[in-house]
């Protein structure tokens, strides 16, 4: 067997995709039939030379494919210029395809102070940094957007940046963009009333797909150096609006230019939603060398069993499983990286939160009347004096040596923010009901991807509206459903392929049953206390269950939600690190200013306490006069002198003490921390082996995917 090379001529008798004068590459063999034979260094089969239907001469396969040809280069006649080339190429392909699963990764990339990647991430990023175009197709869950951003870490040419993803993402684009960019840039968020751009001052936008059909003509203009399209199986129609005005072409009367960039990042946990057909107009967007016009039809006819029907040509099936592992093979040796869950498992943590801001209709009277009438009860809780007191009482409860003590202002704290909150919910049952249907557009989107969800929620007419969208999909375990009857739905939620929601209420289904067949949950609505959001977590993350879990929050913008959800992630975060088992009666009090103290446990202090000397408690004493000499109107004004106006309830309450205990200046000590620049060079007495006053962190933030 040999491999030649030559230039296809007009006398030539190649296949008709095969131009004339373009470059062919061809086979040569003695033996077995030509039209059945397949070399086997190569895995795939050229096609045989007629002349007149029959087979004459040498026995030839051919081809215009160069990634083909390089599979057989250790059979060209050596001392020809080409064969090194295609043996490079040859390279290349096989480091591809290894990469495309590799699942470690060793390069220390650019990162945010406080934040890493994880092993599979940085494996994943250096994929992506090699080549123009890629296609991120790592399982949902997996962290897509941090290695979108960690790409744009890596490469400092990377200036304009073009992100397209669904409406519902746009804020959580902005937000993790903001956290996770090592380098310090604007990112403004484009609609159909202003679309912010590098000129003016914005090089990173967010904008959402249906936005692009009325910005086409403004972001085509830019010259944009990474193309980023989020969830791009929203493509998987080349007829639509929404594909058209991103790709290029003419929409009834309408025509749209393609958005371009230097590189194309394209991702989407689903490549194929639903058959073959649907991956031709993606892989065609990010590698048209490889499938274009002229490998239409082979792609078709191979991968997706295209047949001439009564209507025309039906595309609707698929290949063989034979076929379609080599499609995959083809694509990770050229643009995509794809991982499972079950491959990297071992790299995650058993729940992965997130907090995802919904955007809303800015006419929709009822949200923002909802959402007003919110923020005008929340001022008044928030400044409530009481609650601030009992606040403060309960961190310097933190020192005292009693623990009963410590419980009771923990108990007079949460029954005060018991009060209010059941006065809140009053206020937030609106902000809940005017929530619902952004809601359920953003699980829809979701159920594109995931099997079977769980979705929790509160109040009986969130779930009433819920069930009356999912009617035939979905079940219902609530307070209104009998114990057996519940068994029931639990049993065909874990069994039944076509009940893919589990629509759960916080408080009757949080506890007690098992739903390990999602491993996808969404909290529509929220529970002012942690362990309750765990428990109900917990419905999918317990003995059963092989796929780690993913929470999501779902809050409309704006709302106190926001803050609440992260305040709750927060406290799970404390609570599960198994610090103090008493700050499982702390509830999530989302108040305006928190204490320099409150992420420090009780236990923490009475650790702290036992290595504090009689000139440290002593220093820390000075300290905290200092503070309060300078705080004499107890944080009434923003100066910039003195505590805030919760530090200051503390700090001048140690400070009036006659002598510090231990606790009490290990309490001090860690309030001091925030006040560096106020304390000056005295600082450097009271943490003399310290730097900077930040504690240490964490290797990984797991809530950050």
């Amino acid at each position: 067997m040999n491999l030649h090379r030559t230039t296809s001529g007009p006398n030539a008798e190649w296949a008709p995709w095969i131009k004339d004068g373009e470059e062919v590459f061809y086979c040569t063999s003695s033996y077995g039939d030509p039209a059945n034979e397949q070399p086997r260094s190569a895995g795939f089969s050229f096609h045989g030379r007629k002349v007149s239907g029959e087979w004459k001469g040498k026995k030839l396969w051919y081809t215009a494919d160069r990634d083909k040809a390089a599979k057989l280069a250790d059979f060209a006649p050596l001392g020809l210029d080409w064969v090194e080339d295609l043996k490079a190429r040859k390279e290349r392909l096989f480091k591809s395809l290894v990469g495309s699963r590799q699942s470690v990764g060793y390069a220390d990339f650019p990162h945010p102070e406080g934040y890493d990647y994880f092993p599979f991430q940085k494996a994943g990023i250096e994929y992506m940094s090699v080549r123009k175009s890629t296609l991120l197709a790592d399982d949902m869950g997996l962290g897509k957007t941090i290695q979108a951003i960690g790409l744009i870490n890596v490469d400092e040419s990377i200036k304009k940046v073009l992100v397209i993803c669904p409406a519902t993402l746009k804020l959580n684009w902005q937000r993790e963009l903001n956290r996770w960019l090592v380098r310090r840039e604007n990112v403004g968020i484009a609609d159909t009333k202003y679309v912010p751009t590098p000129d003016s001052g914005y090089p990173i936008v967010v904008t959402n797909y249906e936005t692009v059909s009325k910005t086409n003509s403004i972001l085509a203009e830019i010259d944009w150096d990474l193309l980023i399209i989020d969830e791009v199986h929203y493509l998987k129609n080349p007829k639509t609006l929404r594909y058209l005005s991103i790709m290029g072409g003419k929409h009834n009367d309408r025509e749209f230019r393609k958005i371009d960039a230097k590189f194309r990042l394209f991702m989407t946990g689903t490549p194929i939603v639903n058959r073959p057909a649907e991956l031709w107009p993606i892989i065609s967007a990010v590698d048209p060398e490889h499938w274009n016009a002229r490998t239409f039809w082979f792609y078709h006819k191979r991968y997706c069993g295209a047949a001439r029907g009564r209507f025309g040509m039906d595309m609707r099936g698929s290949g063989s499983e034979k076929d379609l592992q080599e499609l995959q093979i083809k694509l990770r040796e050229t643009i995509m990286i794809r991982r499972l869950k079950s491959e990297v498992l071992t790299e995650l943590p058993p729940k992965i939160r997130q907090v995802i801001e919904l955007e809303y209709d800015d006419n929709d009277m009822a949200v923002r009347a909802a959402i007003k009438h919110e923020k005008e009860y929340e001022t008044v809780k928030m400044d409530n004096e009481k609650t601030m007191e009992l606040a403060a009482a309960a961190e310097l409860a933190k020192a005292s040596e009693n623990d009963d003590e410590y419980r009771s202002a923990i108990e007079a704290l949460g029954q005060k923010n018991k009060f209010l909150f059941e006065e809140m919910s009053k206020v937030r049952h609106d902000t809940a009901m005017a929530k619902v249907p952004y809601a359920i557009k953003y699980i829809e989107e979701q159920l594109e991807v995931a099997q079977k969800v769980i979705i929790f929620y509160h109040h009986k007419d969130v779930g009433h509206a819920l069930a009356n969208k999912w009617q035939l999909e979905s079940m219902t375990i609530s307070g209104e459903v009998s114990q057996n009857d519940r068994q029931l739905a639990i049993d065909r939620f874990q069994s039944d392929p076509v009940c893919r929601i589990a629509l759960v209420s916080i408080m009757a289904g949080g506890v007690g049953i098992t739903l390990t067949a999602a491993s996808h949950v969404y909290f529509v609505e929220l529970d002012w206390v942690p362990g309750n959001v765990t428990q109900a977590e917990d419905r999918a993350h317990r003995i059963g269950q092989k796929d780690c879990v993913n929470v999501y929050h779902l809050v409309l913008r704006e709302s106190i939600d926001v803050n609440m959800a992260r305040t709750i992630i927060e406290k799970q975060r404390v609570i599960e690190a198994a610090l103090d088992k008493v700050m499982e009666f702390d509830p999530a009090v989302p108040i305006r200013e928190t204490a320099a103290t409150h992420n420090t446990s009780r236990k923490q202090i009475a650790e702290a306490a036992a290595k504090m000397t009689a000139s440290l408690i002593e220093q820390v004493h000075a300290g905290l006069k200092i503070l309060a000499g300078d705080d004499r109107d107890y944080a009434k004004a923003r100066n910039m002198v003195g505590f805030n106006s919760l530090d200051t309830k503390i700090g001048h309450v140690l400070s009036l003490c006659a002598k510090l205990t231990p606790r009490q200046a290990a309490l001090g000590r860690k309030l001091l921390r925030k006040y560096k620049r106020q304390l000056g060079d005295f600082y450097e007495t009271i943490f003399p082996d310290e730097e900077t006053p930040v504690e240490k962190k964490e290797e990984y933030d797991y809530s950050n995917i």
